[in-house]
């Protein structure tokens, strides 16, 4: 993932992952898959060390951002 789209169509995808949860035991793992460290926000987050300033802010905000959405999204199902 190199761009705020990448990390969006990331968002898209682990926010329909979540939808199609039917156990708990599905959330706990789909939770792993999404926001684990060898997810692929996971791995975006580690590797923003390695990019220069803008970049790194532009990036950055929009992975927090999804992480954030993905918390909230993983709470409301399992509140469901």
């Amino acid at each position: 993932m190199k761009s705020p789209e990448d990390v969006a169509g990331c968002l898209e995808s682990s926010l329909k992952s979540i939808e199609a949860v039917q156990t708990p035991s599905d959330l706990d793992r789909i939770k792993g898959e999404v926001l684990g460290k060898t997810s692929p926000l996971g791995i975006l987050l580690r590797s923003l060390g390695t990019l220069g300033p803008e970049q790194k802010a532009v990036l950055g905000s929009a992975a927090n951002q999804a992480r954030g959405r993905l918390e909230e999204a993983l709470a409301a199902r399992r509140s469901a």
